[in-house]
C-alpha cells in the first residue's frame, strides 16, 4: 500500500480535486469492470459498489480533520452499503431480502469491513506522514 503512493508522484504538484478525478477515473474503470464480468443489474452496480466507493471518498476529507473517526464513520457506512446490496442483489439460494439473506449479509460483510477497517486505522496515519514528508501539494 505504502508503495502504491508512488504511482501518484507525477500528481504530486496537483491540485486536490486533479488527484481525486484521477482516482475515481481508476475506480469507475474498475466497477465497470466488475459490472459486465459479473452481468450485475445496474441497481447492484450503484448500491454495492458506487456507493461504497463514494463513502470511501468521503474519507478523504473526513481524516483530514477527523483522523481515525473519519475513518471509522466511513468504514461503518460502507458496511451498511455493502450489507443492504449483499441482501437484495446477491441473495443466493434464498430470497432476496429475506431473513437468511440478511443474516448471511451481516455475517459474510462484516469480516472483511472490519479487516480493511483495522488495516485503514493502522495505514492511513503512515501513508499520510509520508505523503507529508514527500510533500505532495493538496493532501
Amino acid at each position: 500500500i505504502v508503495g502504491m503512493v508512488s504511482l501518484f508522484k507525477p500528481f504530486e504538484h496537483a491540485s486536490k480535486p486533479i488527484v481525486l478525478t484521477v482516482v475515481s477515473l481508476i475506480g469507475l474503470s474498475a466497477c465497470a469492470a466488475v459490472y459486465y464480468s459479473y452481468g450485475m443489474n445496474l441497481m447492484a452496480l450503484v448500491a454495492g459498489i458506487v456507493l461504497a466507493a463514494l463513502v470511501i471518498a468521503l474519507g478523504l476529507f473526513l481524516t483530514s480533520t477527523k483522523g481515525h473517526f473519519g475513518i471509522v464513520i466511513v468504514m461503518i457506512i460502507k458496511y451498511f452499503s455493502t450489507v443492504i446490496s449483499g441482501a437484495y442483489f446477491w441473495a443466493e439460494g434464498t430470497a432476496a431480502g429475506s431473513l437468511p439473506a440478511w443474516t448471511f449479509s451481516l455475517g459474510y460483510n462484516l469480516w472483511y469491513n472490519l479487516v480493511t477497517m483495522i488495516v485503514c486505522l493502522l495505514m492511513v496515519p503512515v501513508l499520510m506522514s509520508r505523503i507529508k514528508k514527500a510533500n505532495i501539494q493538496g493532501m
